[in-house]
C-alpha cells in the first residue's frame, strides 16, 4: 500500500549509518562531490518536472468499424478476469494480439 512521505528530502534514509564515521568515510571517499547542482545524474535534488513524458499525437492505425470491432470482441475477455493477476495478464495480452493481428490481416487482404 502506497503511503505519504511528509518529508521526502529525509525519506529512506537510515539515521543510524549515517552517524557512522566509518561508513560515512567510505562514502565520502568512493562518492565525491561533483558540486553541479544542475546535473540531474549527480545532483540529490531532481528537477521537479523529471518525470514529465511528451507523447506525440498520433492516429489510430485502425478504421472505426475494426476499432469497434476489435473492441467488442476485448470486451468479453476483459470481463471474464476481474481477479487478475500477471499470468492471466500475459494471457490476456496474447489473446488481445492475436485479435488485434487477424483484425489487421483481414482488413489488409480486404484492401
Amino acid at each position: 500500500e502506497d503511503q505519504e512521505v511528509e518529508d521526502i528530502a529525509s525519506y529512506g534514509i537510515d539515521w543510524n549509518d549515517l552517524d557512522d564515521q566509518r561508513l560515512l568515510a567510505h562514502h565520502n571517499t568512493h562518492n565525491p562531490e561533483d558540486g553541479d547542482s544542475t546535473n540531474p545524474f549527480v545532483s540529490n535534488h531532481p528537477d521537479s518536472n523529471l518525470s514529465h513524458v511528451e507523447v506525440p499525437v498520433s492516429r489510430c492505425p485502425f478504421t472505426n468499424t475494426q476499432l469497434q470491432s476489435f473492441l467488442s470482441d476485448v470486451q468479453p475477455l476483459l470481463d471474464s478476469s476481474l481477479y487478475i493477476d500477471m499470468h492471466s495478464c500475459h494471457l490476456l495480452w496474447i489473446q488481445t494480439l492475436a485479435l488485434v493481428s487477424s483484425s489487421r490481416t483481414a482488413a489488409d487482404t480486404v484492401t
